[in-house]
């Protein structure tokens, strides 16, 4: 009888003991396991396609693997936790390399606990996971919390899931509850009382070429709260033809273009109260409401002068309707120094400045724009901001602010924003006047 519960005991212990070296040991697969399950962000970075798509030597990124002793190879998994924490989730290449840049080592629970920075991080031969920021080594709660991240088998995060597939090297998908507050006390009063701001997402995934970086990003939300707004801005707008991408202009500091729907464009309008009061300015000298209603297709604003001193336009649009015009005379455009006509049988154009009028100009197409047809044909809207003219135009009242050479030196490396939507989508693309090789190849150096 003594034998069997001795037998018994034996092997209750040998697996205890299994069992405690598979969670000791053997945590968990991939670095994505380490994602929590209610994260309310999360962010998957490929270095890898990065370094290649930048034209950088593989090499300096297997000499990043040596240095840190992280997997670079690997995708990194950042995310968000409810509480406020940040975590990054990796492979690790080299266990020794690792130990030799963390502070401050202690084992627990079979991992190897320690600081670098101000994160606290965790990790066994395979993986590491690094929480914070301003985290402690004494912290017991962030310990505890890592290490059921450790035990976790597999990653059930639904932000995660819905990154599956993505071929981009950086993605990013978060709720909005995640915004700053003071976005957040901006939001909230458009939306009804007791709204799910975790039911809104916001999701980001990026392309990058040799001197451009785009980030596209797009509200997913099943909410018609939140949608009722989108449509109906999406509803007012319709997608452009470019067709007068083909008109002379000058070049832009700041270009704007959208497809409208005059009567719609309207209506949306008025709902505003200081559009609204605008309007009701604009008709005491001019027909604005009329002249919106006959709006039916691409409109593009080109700002080509925008300083303390100067502003300078050229506003283009299809008409359908030139019904407007047969009052031009009763206009009071003196004041605001305003030349309104038409460049052909439909295309209005409206410019402050004498020299911008279409059947003077002496300037040729933007080749710029131009080279962005494939962009601008289709989108509903279409900005583009020249940063380096823009900074130029900026430069003294800046230099009287006292910004310093830095401020212009980072500001002077993004040559061009754009912005555009679609039906579905919007991108954000950011021009540089330096490579990616040369922003990652320094860092990798």
């Amino acid at each position: 009888m003594r034998r069997k519960i001795t037998v018994t005991l034996a092997i209750v212990v040998v697996l205890l003991f299994c069992i405690a070296l598979y969670f000791i040991k053997f945590r968990g697969g991939n670095a994505c396991s380490l994602v929590p399950d209610d994260a309310t962000g999360v962010a998957v970075l490929d270095i890898r396609e990065m370094v290649e798509e930048s034209d950088i030597d593989n090499a300096k990124l297997k000499s990043i693997d040596n240095k840190t002793g992280i997997d670079f190879t690997k995708r990194l998994y950042c995310f968000l936790t409810k509480n406020g924490n940040v975590g990054i989730a990796a492979m690790v290449a080299s266990e020794d390399d690792l130990d030799a840049g963390i502070e401050d080592k202690r084992m627990r629970s079979g991992l190897t606990f320690g600081m670098v920075g101000s994160f606290l991080t965790c990790h066994d031969d395979r993986r590491i996971l690094l929480m914070g920021p301003m985290a402690s080594i004494n912290d017991e709660a962030l310990q505890d919390e890592m290490i059921a991240l450790m035990d976790k088998e597999n990653s059930k995060c639904s932000l995660l899931d819905s990154l599956e597939g993505q071929e981009s090297p950086l993605a990013i998908r978060m709720t909005v509850e995640t915004l700053p507050e003071r976005l957040r006390n901006v939001i909230m009063p458009a939306l009804s009382q007791g709204f799910d701001l975790s039911k809104v997402q916001i999701a980001m995934d990026t392309r990058m070429k040799e001197k451009q970086i785009s980030f596209r990003t797009r509200v997913v939300t099943p909410s018609s709260v939140v949608n009722k707004y989108l449509d109906e801005l999406l509803g007012c707008l319709k997608p452009m033809d470019a067709s007068l991408l083909s008109i002379k202009s000058p070049s832009p500091v700041v270009w704007l273009g959208m497809g409208v729907k005059g009567d719609k464009m309207l209506d949306a309008l008025r709902k505003n109260e200081t559009c609204r009061n605008v309007l009701l300015g604009l008709n005491m000298n001019i027909d604005a409401d009329m002249i919106i209603r006959a709006i039916d297709g691409d409109l593009y604003l080109n700002i080509s002068e925008l300083t303390m001193h100067r502003q300078s336009f050229l506003l283009l649009s299809h008409v359908t309707d030139m019904e407007f015009m047969k009052n031009r005379n009763d206009w009071n455009t003196v004041g605001a120094n305003l030349h309104i006509g038409m460049a052909d049988d439909n295309t209005l154009y409206v410019t402050n400045y004498t020299d911008y009028i279409p059947n003077t100009a002496i300037f040729s197409p933007n080749v710029t724009l131009q080279t962005s047809y494939n962009d601008i044909k289709g989108s509903k809207l279409y900005l583009r901001v020249e940063t380096e003219s823009l900074l130029n135009a900026a430069a003294p009242m800046l230099a009287a602010l006292g910004y310093s050479k830095r401020f212009y030196d980072t500001i002077g490396s993004v040559s061009a924003v754009s912005f555009r939507i679609t039906d579905d989508s919007a991108w954000l693309e950011v021009n540089l006047n330096m490579s990616l090789n040369d922003i990652i190849g320094k860092w990798i150096e």
